[in-house]
């Protein structure tokens, strides 16, 4: 083989190998691995401190939130923020050999695992915003229960989600389905940081995006998905849009009685967002087609763009 044909050769192999690197990694995004367990000791108590000292906060945002039941543990509730003056070894080791046992845990796995299925087919769903718009999709979530905390939480960097048991294996969540946790949280990992922190939503207005993201575009899923009360439904009209028609001459716009449902407001409040964020419309000359799926599927970060624009940070 003379030089010419062995550097096309190396070349040939260099790219094929790039290639491959790129479509490995492709197919890790798109299918990523979803597992299960109980917490490590390092991990239980670390949680059981991170709840500790944001116990203000859950406060503040009247926040139902479980923590350990030992008195040493309990002083620290009285001011959270006493805990810098606690000598952390000592409250290490009394959750090692007082509080922490994995058997407690074993329950609430064996019922969450039941879980793998729908999550797994909302993920295939989801790994579309990964393509369209930068949605963070891990390569692997990782579901670990505890004993402590709200009912569910997560965390942007890691891709672990905390989903909070009892003894028993029941799960305090949410809307009482553990399913609808999971995913809810891991649609916070995902816009957490091209969407949330670049636009400076607030914790309702995030609450509401994925709300929404929930409540339509994984409906199928999570058909009985309920809106939570703390949203900000300002970002509602941004997202639930409706497809302009033209009929007989006239400009009209559609909102249903099911998106009203769905949207969590009356047939009247609907009726004044759509007044006040687009033109008037006559109602019996229109066709109606949802499209709010559509703005979550191709470009969300666009609408959220218009939404800062309109209700500036």
């Amino acid at each position: 083989m003379n030089i010419s044909k062995k550097v096309l050769l190396l070349l040939f192999i260099g790219v094929a190998s790039i290639l491959s690197l790129v479509t490995s990694k492709n197919i890790q995004a798109k299918n990523p691995e979803v597992t299960f367990c109980a917490p490590t000791k390092k991990e239980a108590f670390c949680l059981a401190m991170y709840y500790i000292r944001k116990l203000p906060w859950y406060i503040q945002n009247k926040c139902p939130v479980d923590l350990p039941e030992h008195e040493v543990f309990k002083e620290l509730y009285k001011n959270p923020e006493a805990i810098l003056s606690y000598d952390e070894n000592y409250l290490r080791n009394i959750f090692y050999t007082e509080i922490y046992d994995i058997t407690a845990f074993d329950k609430g796995l064996e019922k969450i695992c039941k879980t793998y299925e729908l999550v797994n087919a909302a993920l295939k769903k989801i790994a579309a915003f990964h393509e369209n718009w930068g949605f963070k999709l891990m390569p692997q979530y990782e579901i670990i229960l505890t004993l402590y905390g709200p009912g569910g939480n997560y965390n942007s960097v890691t891709g672990q989600v905390i989903i909070k048991t009892t003894t028993d294996g029941t799960f305090s969540c949410w809307q009482n389905n553990v399913a609808t946790t999971i995913i809810h949280e891991i649609v916070h990992i995902g816009i957490e940081e091209n969407i949330v922190h670049k636009y400076k939503l607030t914790h309702n207005e995030k609450e509401r995006l994925v709300d929404l993201i929930c409540s339509n575009y994984l409906k199928e899923f999570l058909p009985n998905y309920k809106l939570q009360e703390r949203g900000d439904i300002n970002i509602d009209p941004f997202i639930l849009r409706r497809q302009n028609t033209q009929m007989n001459g006239r400009r009209t716009l559609a909102y249903s009685a099911e998106v009203a449902t769905k949207a969590g407001r009356s047939l009247g409040e609907v009726g004044f967002l759509a007044m006040k964020n687009f033109a008037c419309y006559h109602a019996a000359s229109c066709v109606e087609r949802f499209i709010s799926e559509k703005v979550i599927f191709e470009n969300l970060p666009a609408a959220i763009e218009d939404y800062v624009t309109q209700y500036p940070r």
